[in-house]
């Protein structure tokens, strides 16, 4: 199947850098559209990787005007808005996740677009106990999460009312190089290398943890799947872990004592689930992916690119890269 052109949105932000390094290190041509060029230049500098900065995705004429000579067949959409736990403003929210998937919707039935890829979030299912498959109730229980929600609710039918073959790709816990300074990981290691004692949650909430170069893979891999035209995956490990774990796996590898964690010095946030952990046999039994780097493998090469200092070059060249 023929992937190029290829767009990315939300190339700028952890997974999308991620994908669209990786497209243009097997030489894929590929489209990013950004809100700073400036940024984007910097944090994309490969040949493969045109950068378009665009104001906004409405109306239709601008991202016609990005992409002109250049309409894709495949649409990788990853761009949202509330990823940061302080940006959750509900306007926002719903222009930044809601109304932009509907407007790229828009733009992409003009296109000879084969293959639409959401990238959805596991905060669409909410607080359950059970491994979470495709089929369960979204019952979303912080902001981000109904945001994503909705714009699935509202994506797929309007999707098939426009003639666009849409995916919607539904990742847990990614974590891994080119994670923003806020979240678990680089906080961690910011704080153990710098000597640091960290003040934590209890850390008993449990994930199913999933190696950004998984993603990558399994993003590609939905791409290129002949026949898998529509439908919601979720993309797992399906393994529940605590952060607790996490958090005394990174502080070892750094060769800093347990006693630098302080778990229970803060409060757990009143929207975050005590254990969310999918079931993803409907995306291995469609394309045959399953993860290549457990939790400690893929920790152990998130230090690795701390330490040598390419926390923000990697990942790439990560759809050839094995375990």
């Amino acid at each position: 199947m023929t992937l190029e052109p290829i767009l990315v949105t939300g190339a700028t932000g952890f997974i999308g850098r991620a994908l669209a390094r990786s497209l243009a290190a097997r030489g894929l041509e590929t489209t990013c559209l950004v809100r700073s060029a400036e940024r984007g230049t910097r944090l994309l500098p490969h040949p493969e990787c045109r950068v378009v900065e665009v104001p906004s995705f409405e109306p239709a004429a601008v991202l016609h005007e990005a992409v002109a000579g250049r309409a894709p067949r495949t649409v990788f959409h990853l761009a949202a808005s509330g990823v940061a736990q302080g940006d959750r403003d509900p306007g926002q929210l719903v222009a930044g996740n809601v109304s932009l998937l509907a407007d790229l919707l828009a733009a992409a039935a003009d296109w000879p677009v084969a293959r639409f890829i959401h990238v959805g979030s596991c905060a669409e299912y909410g607080e359950r106990t059970e491994p979470l498959d495709e089929d369960a109730p979204l019952a979303p229980t912080s902001l981000y999460g109904a945001a994503k929600a909705a714009a699935t609710l509202l994506g797929r039918p309007l999707a098939k009312q426009l003639g666009v073959p849409l995916l919607v790709l539904r990742p847990f816990g990614v974590f891994g190089p080119g994670e923003a300074p806020r979240r678990l990981l680089p906080h961690l290691l910011a704080k153990l290398t710098a000597g640091e004692d960290v003040p934590l949650t209890p850390g008993d909430q449990e994930r199913d943890f999933l190696y950004v170069g998984d993603v990558v893979r399994a993003l590609f891999t939905a791409a290129s799947t002949d026949g898998l035209d529509e439908g919601i995956f979720n993309v797992c490990s399906g393994i529940a872990r605590p952060v607790r774990d996490v958090a005394l796996a990174v502080a070892e590898a750094v060769g800093r004592p347990a006693s630098a964690l302080r778990f229970g010095a803060q409060p757990a946030r009143p929207d975050e689930a005590p254990r969310i952990v999918g079931d993803g046999r409907r995306f291995e039994a469609a394309t045959s992916w399953r993860p290549r780097f457990d939790l400690d493998e893929g920790l152990a090469r998130s230090v690795a690119a701390w330490r040598e200092g390419r926390w923000e070059e990697e990942p790439t060249g990560l759809l050839d890269d094995e375990p």
